[in-house]
């Protein structure tokens, strides 16, 4: 006799919280269910399905994770296969602080400036965290490097200020300008 596998994968955004796939193993005969085992790291045969667990395993982090199964039954042909959970980044904003700079000074002084200012982050602006998690929490990668489009004695007006260099696993990072009046 053949197992019935209904299985739904999973897809979202990372929210900082667990998700998993969805697998249901049936006979065909009413509420008999076969024994399902899982694992997230090797494939489950019939060698080695005795040593994993039977709890669907769930990803908390961005990423595209692999769930392997295999279902028994008494008097059942054993059907095993894969599951996928993809949690992409959650979107991030980062904002520099709008600057500004005396026509003739040089842009690099302040870059500089607020390079310095930037080692606690207090500078920039974020939206987007999740769940409570803050800079200090959430990023893996801290160094940032501002940018300008103005030149030294360039026109007077308005110009960008951005920012690279952040990182972070479960979020993508996209710098929102800033403004630099000259």
């Amino acid at each position: 006799a053949t197992l019935t596998v209904q299985k739904e994968d999973y897809q979202g955004t990372y929210d900082g919280l667990a998700h998993s796939a969805s697998l249901t193993v049936k006979t065909g005969k009413f509420l008999t269910y076969a024994k399902v085992y899982y694992s997230d790291s090797v494939t489950v045969s019939g060698e080695n399905y005795h040593n994993m667990k039977t709890a669907m395993p769930s990803f908390t982090k961005a990423g595209s994770h692999t769930v392997y199964y295999y279902a028994v039954c008494d008097s059942y042909q054993p059907v095993s296969g894969t599951l996928s959970v993809n949690i992409q980044p959650a979107p991030l904003k980062v904002t520099p602080p709008d600057a500004e700079l005396t026509y003739g000074d040089d842009p690099a002084a302040l870059l500089s400036k607020l390079q310095a200012a930037e080692q606690t982050q207090e500078q920039l602006s974020f939206s987007g965290f999740v769940n409570g998690e803050t800079a200090e929490s959430a990023l893996t990668g801290k160094t940032v490097i501002f940018a300008t489009d103005y030149a030294r004695y360039g026109t007077s007006g308005s110009y960008q200020i951005t920012c690279t260099g952040l990182t972070a696993d479960n979020y993508s990072i996209a710098c929102q300008p800033a403004v630099l009046k000259v």
